[in-house]
């Protein structure tokens, strides 16, 4: 009887793999040629072909460009360009190029069109309406024992986004309980004096918790004053830089998913790869530990205690070295 013939295990560089944490999007502006000007964002993980065909993601409809003409790609954590063998060439800076790492400010050309590479910037918040710091300072004097009679704002995330609600609550250092309604669900933000010390939603909590919540666009919610201290506290930090990371995450938690397999698709380890535990960052052992547990893409990403984007973002990883295989056991 044949048997399988077994293959050498492979120790995983980690400090490689690591090269892929903390990768940044770019922005691509593109200042003149066909549909110009207009701007593109680049994610990690996500190769962009730029060519004439129709299906590349950005379309260059004129003869000078080649069907599939060049490529932006992460190189590690690094944006790279790929020539893909067109007739005209790639230009970076000046200069006609097969292949190179690309930089803040770098400009490149094909065909007519040129592009600019910048650093992605962050959305910008909305500010709070007028009248509601008002309201919210009137509600902060009244004298109220429970929180279910101490309901000072309550409305639509339709109406007035969280992002500006927690702006306007920061700003006025109040100190209460919000919580959250959406689909069946209960979420709740802990705050005291303008800040989130604890959020909640279902199982999820902390960080992961909030970027949830921030990530609603329909529900309804209701502040309460002074509301209920819960005594211990899963978020600290800046609030404003968690408003800022909760805004970007929400967009590229998005493309991150779609690139993922299927949620009900089964995830093991490769018996092949051996990882020396010992270098490996928390986030990446948390991400391990949830997926011994519950295998399949979905469950993983609901069970691990870090925020979904970060769940994403390591599984991904894990794939693209098949330190992780799909489908298998």
């Amino acid at each position: 009887m044949s048997t399988r013939e077994k293959r050498p295990t492979e120790l995983v560089d980690m400090g490689k793999l690591m090269s892929l944490s903390g990768v940044q999007p770019i922005t691509l502006s593109q200042t003149t040629g066909p549909g110009s000007p207009r701007t593109f964002r680049v994610l990690p993980f996500e190769d962009v072909v730029l060519g004439r065909d129709e299906d590349c993601a950005i379309v260059l409809d004129e003869e000078p460009v080649s069907r599939k003409h060049a490529k932006l790609l992460y190189h590690g954590s690094q944006p790279e360009l790929l020539d893909l063998g067109s007739t005209n060439g790639t230009f970076l800076n000046g200069k006609r190029v097969h292949r190179a790492f690309l930089t803040n400010s770098s400009r490149f050309q094909v065909g007519s069109s040129n592009f600019v590479v910048e650093a992605a910037t962050d959305a910008t918040i909305e500010s709070p309406p007028d009248g509601l710091a008002s309201l919210l300072r009137k509600s902060k004097n009244r004298s109220t024992p429970s929180p279910q009679q101490a309901s000072a704002i309550s409305g639509r995330l339709s109406e007035l986004r969280l992002p500006s609600l927690l702006q306007m609550i920061e700003s006025d250092r109040a100190t209460g309980t919000l919580v959250i309604l959406h689909g069946g669900q209960e979420g709740k933000l802990h705050i005291h004096q303008g800040v989130v010390r604890h959020a909640s939603l279902e199982r999820a909590r902390g960080l992961k918790a909030l970027y949830r919540l921030m990530a609603l666009d329909e529900g309804e919610f209701e502040l309460y004053i002074p509301g209920r201290n819960p005594g211990f506290d899963t978020v600290e930090g800046d609030m404003q830089r968690h408003l800022l990371e909760a805004m970007r995450q929400k967009d590229e938690l998005l493309v991150y998913k779609k690139r993922l397999p299927s949620p009900e698709v089964r995830l093991t380890f490769n018996v092949d790869k051996v990882i020396a535990v010992h270098k490996v960052p928390a986030p990446y052992l948390e991400v391990m530990a949830a997926l011994r547990r519950h295998q399949t893409v979905e469950l993983v990403i609901e069970h691990c205690p870090i925020p979904d984007f970060e769940v994403c973002h390591i599984l991904l990883v894990l794939l693209q070295h098949q330190i992780v295989l799909e489908g298998a056991g």
